[in-house]
């Protein structure tokens, strides 16, 4: 018996990303600037909290929504460090930051919609889009920009169709971080237009160069903002799969719907890990921020030395995206031979859209040692058989 599948799974395209590291198996001595995630195991305090959480009797069915003191201080955090005016009541916690993703987008999309994403972006933004019903309407963003995704460039691809805007800033894949200027345009054209914001801020706290401003701070866009966030890069838990949404009360109420039907709950013990990260010291993210920004000066410079190819300083995230296009074949094929001939995996731009043709993704999220090892190994490739 063939088994005849529903036809929403053939509208979820397979990660490109994890195509990537296929290729990888069997490559002696790799080094991956392909994931993005942090090298850093979670911190002992968190650790420490969940494990006391269990034996304190937290392993039994929570809330859907989340936890009353995980709400409470999600929302504490919203209104003193994103200036979001949240209450409790507008906080969903969700399992990882993907599942905030598919809720926001399931909860505010109807067949048809279109929603404007940044094109190159993350990955799952496009395939979640239409998993809801959704048409993802990619606007370029370009380098001479700094990747930023521009109030005018959105106005042009605005239709009667369009329901929401997806921001991420600080961005994966290109490092961009939105200005206020920027970010008061796209509120502008919400107002004007009545269309919803799904702010992705996974990222918050990795900037070097400028600071975060949340959309849902500014005058009366709290009211139709999404805010995703994630526990993930900021504390290294990205094995917890915890995240949470800050979103209008009636919202909340619709995704918990949602949640609590296919997923029922997030577990107790890791939102009291959560809890500990929140309120805990702030040192071990001091020392991550610390050593992402040396590693970023450190892949900046060992890439702006390699013939043929450019590379931009980031302002966020630990993302380097150079510019390869000097070197003359597609991203594909480069990312190949730099795995094959160099033993460095780097993920082709176009695993993030199309106008990602011509760049590369570098995570550096991993060791200095490694990174310059890395630099060392495709500039001794680059010259041999590039230029």
């Amino acid at each position: 018996m063939r088994i005849s599948l529903a036809e929403r799974t053939k509208e979820i395209e397979a990660s490109r990303i994890r195509a990537m590291f296929k290729l990888v198996q069997g490559i002696p001595n790799l080094i991956s600037l392909g994931i993005g995630e942090p090298d850093y195991d979670t911190p002992k305090h968190i650790i420490d909290a969940a494990s006391r959480a269990m034996y304190e009797g937290y392993t039994h069915y929570s809330p859907s929504v989340g936890e009353p003191f995980l709400l409470e201080a999600i929302a504490d955090k919203a209104r003193k460090k994103n200036n979001i005016p949240a209450k409790p009541e507008e906080v969903i916690v969700t399992i990882g930051g993907q599942e905030a993703l598919t809720l926001s987008m399931l909860s505010t999309i109807n067949p048809g919609d279109e929603v404007i994403i940044a094109d190159p972006s993350f990955f799952p933004y496009d395939p979640v889009i239409r998993f809801a019903g959704g048409v993802p309407v990619r606007v370029p963003v370009r380098e001479e920009n700094g990747f930023r995704l521009l109030p005018a460039d959105v106005a042009a691809n605005i239709t009667p169709r369009t329901r929401a805007i997806l921001l991420n800033t600080p961005a994966n894949p290109t490092g961009s971080v939105m200005t206020s200027q920027e970010l008061e345009g796209i509120a502008e054209l919400a107002q004007k237009h009545n269309l919803v914001i799904m702010s992705d801020e996974v990222y918050e706290e990795f900037i070097y160069t400028g600071k975060h401003i949340s959309i849902a701070s500014l005058d009366g866009m709290a009211e139709r903002t999404f805010t995703l966030n994630s526990f993930s890069k900021t504390y290294a838990m990205t094995g917890w799969r915890i995240g949470y949404i800050i979103a209008p009360q009636p919202a909340i109420e619709a995704m918990t719907r949602l949640h609590g039907t296919y997923l029922t709950n997030v577990a107790a013990f890791i939102q009291k890990g959560a809890l500990a990260a929140l309120t805990g010291p702030n040192e071990p993210l001091q020392e991550m921020i610390e050593s992402y920004s040396r590693r970023r000066r450190l892949i900046v410079d060992g890439l702006n030395a390699i013939p043929g190819i450019t590379c931009r300083e980031p302002e966020g995230a630990f993302y380097a995206f150079p510019n390869i296009k000097a070197l003359g074949k597609p991203s594909f094929d480069i990312a190949v031979d730099f795995i094959q001939k160099a033993g460095v995996l780097a993920i082709p731009g176009t695993a993030f859209g199309a106008c990602g043709e011509g760049y590369l993704r570098m995570s550096y999220a991993t060791a200095e040692d490694k990174i310059r090892e890395a630099m060392e190994r495709l500039k001794a490739l680059v010259e041999k058989e590039y230029v």
